[in-house]
């Protein structure tokens, strides 16, 4: 590897890079698998010697790199052993009506929680996550990481979610996440179902909350404690497990 390339896949770490180059890195065996079998394009594979001792069926080009340079490459804590050089995807149009389940994220600047949500959406099999433009990037290397390969399989989309919500709300339902909502457990979800989640902090923002129309709250159980010693609210990533396990009762 020339100190060029070396320098170039560390300035992919910084957004600012990858928005110039519309590249990313997907770091790590089992994510770099699952991207090799998505439709993302990967222009290239790098891999230790160690890795390719163990890995020796491994069929796909590879670019052999030192422990150090993969340490000055990565994003991560530890360094992995593989890596790959991927395209971001073009960005396209909301294909309205071939999700009938969606999660809209309003400016959830985490990007474990971003990449955890996105993954659990893979989960239960809703194939759409709508982002606002203030929520975390999916290309940040921490997103991609907390995804574990399913940033392969669900589609993101970037939109202003204002303007979002008025060009479909006749179409799908919007359903908020709120502290006085109706409990998920008595709630009857649509067929076109869209669930906004927002920030723990803050929660959706004002001028969304005056878009939607059905508001659902996870009720807790408070059991013998005193209600004052519970917590007052639950992990963003948290909740959308609990609701898209909702969902997928549909």
């Amino acid at each position: 590897m020339t100190l060029n390339e070396l320098k170039f896949l560390s300035s992919l770490q910084q957004k600012k890079y990858r928005s110039v180059c519309r590249c990313f890195l997907v770091e790590g065996s089992k994510s770099v698998k699952e991207v090799l079998q998505s439709d993302y394009i990967v222009k290239q594979v790098y891999a230790t010697k160690q890795y390719m001792e163990k890995h020796p069926d491994f069929l796909h080009d590879i670019c052999i790199v030192s422990e150090k340079e993969s340490e000055r490459i990565s994003s991560l804590f530890t360094a992995p052993d593989i890596f790959a050089l991927v395209e971001m995807k073009p960005e396209t149009p909301f294909p309205v009506g071939q999700c009938k389940k969606l999660l809209l994220l309003d400016d959830i600047q985490n990007c474990g929680n971003v990449g955890t949500i996105i993954r659990t959406a893979d989960w239960f099999g809703i194939q759409c996550v709508v982002c606002s433009e203030n929520t975390a990037e999916l290309y940040n290397p921490k997103t991609i990481q907390a995804t574990m390969g399913s940033f392969a399989r669900v589609d993101v989309y970037t939109a202003n979610l204002y303007e979002f919500i008025k060009t479909h709300e006749n179409f799908y339902t919007f359903i908020g996440t709120f502290m006085d909502g109706q409990s998920i457990r008595e709630y009857l979800f649509p067929e076109y179902s869209a669930i906004v989640l927002g920030k723990e902090s803050i929660g959706i923002s004002s001028k969304l909350t005056r878009l939607i129309r059905e508001k659902i709250t996870i009720p807790r159980c408070e059991g013998e404690k005193n209600a004052k010693l519970f917590p007052d609210s639950l992990n963003v990533s948290l909740s959308a497990g609990i609701i898209c396990y909702e969902l997928g009762k549909m």
